[in-house]
């Protein structure tokens, strides 16, 4: 993963012939606000970008959101186009990153490894110490893995039975990130809905918070029979 220099680029491809060269998600952002700067396009680029999009959705809604523009004839917009399988969700699914997306967490990991090594050790010195920092991320793992099999997280909402089952089958990270979800999911009430010949047409509304206060404008949301 790296910001897009050609230079590195050609390192990349000669060096890791078979790695899946990946350009940074914040830079694309940044280079599209700067050389672009309209936001109903910038929306629709950041949906092409980290959007879990089919590749023919992804074609549909770049071509829609660049004739809107008109920005056919922009030499980076072409540009993007043509290095689409460096960026967008929907060309690198099934490639494996390790849930990274942008360099800064790259630099996060260098910045760790700069604890244990320096540039004025020789080899030997270099694979001690590399081996050292690996050792501390392998007991970070154990601990991690520890509280995930053996803690006990705190239950926040009445959904205390898919709570419990989800602390089961999950991490404690990704339990974490999935309770803010059902959180915001526990928020939401049906206003209405209408049975159709091929499905059932939700119309719902969130909350401010759980209990009380206003309600967002409603959605419509559709279940296939």
């Amino acid at each position: 993963m790296t910001d897009g220099d050609l230079a590195m680029k050609s390192a990349v491809s000669t060096v890791f012939p078979r790695a899946h060269h990946r350009l940074c998600s914040w830079h694309l952002l940044r280079n599209a606000t700067g050389r672009v700067g309209r936001p109903g396009f910038l929306r629709k680029f950041c949906l092409c970008l980290m959007g879990d999009l089919e590749v023919d959705k992804f074609e549909r809604i770049w071509m829609n959101s660049v004739a809107e523009h008109a920005l056919e004839d922009h030499p980076w917009i072409a540009d993007m186009y043509a290095k689409k399988h460096s960026w967008s969700n929907a060309h690198i699914r099934g490639k494996f990153f390790a849930g990274l997306k942008m360099t800064s967490r790259c630099k996060g990991l260098n910045v760790q490894l700069g604890n244990f090594i320096y540039n004025g050790y020789n080899l030997r010195e270099f694979v001690e110490h590399f081996q050292h920092y690996l050792e501390f991320m392998r007991r970070r793992e154990l601990v991690a893995n520890y509280k995930s099999a053996y803690g006990e997280p705190v239950v926040k909402m009445k959904l205390e039975a898919i709570e419990q089952f989800a602390a089961m089958v999950y991490t404690r990270e990704i339990f974490e990130r999935f309770q803010e979800v059902l959180m915001l999911a526990s928020n939401v009430r049906v206003v209405s809905t209408k049975r159709m010949s091929t499905c059932v047409l939700f119309e719902v509304a969130m909350s401010a918070s759980r209990d009380h206060g206003p309600c967002h404008e409603p959605r419509k949301m559709v279940r296939n029979l």
